[in-house]
């Protein structure tokens, strides 16, 4: 099925946002680790492991959205993606575990995780 526009433009915006966040989390450097107020030197093992994992969903978002195509699978693996590291975050903000700059600066994965949920409940009797 083609991608609407906005969809097409949001999965763009959702790579960028990937691959700086991939760079962020690389050991050494501290500022997205900072700014979420997450642990400064958590092993290399870990940071590493997650910006494997942030890197290639960026670019499988970005390869979907310049195609215009993107299986419902992986649409709904990144909404519940998002969606879940946002919510995570917000709850460790809750219980005291994260300051709350921690959600606010996730709130792209909020957005992008809600319009990826949007346009899967809206196609999903194509």
């Amino acid at each position: 099925m083609k991608l609407p526009t906005w969809l097409r433009v949001a999965l763009l915006a959702t790579s960028v946002m990937n691959l700086v966040g991939a760079v962020a989390f690389l050991p050494g450097v501290r500022f997205g680790r900072d700014m979420l107020g997450l642990p400064a030197d958590p092993h290399p093992f870990y940071l590493l492991a997650l910006a494997e994992f942030i890197f290639l969903f960026g670019l499988w978002y970005g390869w979907c959205g310049w195609q215009g195509h993107a299986p419902r699978l992986f649409l709904a693996l990144a909404a519940a993606g998002k969606l879940f590291f946002f919510a995570t975050l917000v709850g460790l903000w809750l219980t005291g575990s994260l300051p709350a700059a921690a959600p606010l600066n996730t709130l792209g994965d909020l957005v992008f995780g809600s319009l990826f949920l949007i346009w899967l409940l809206q196609t999903r009797h194509a």
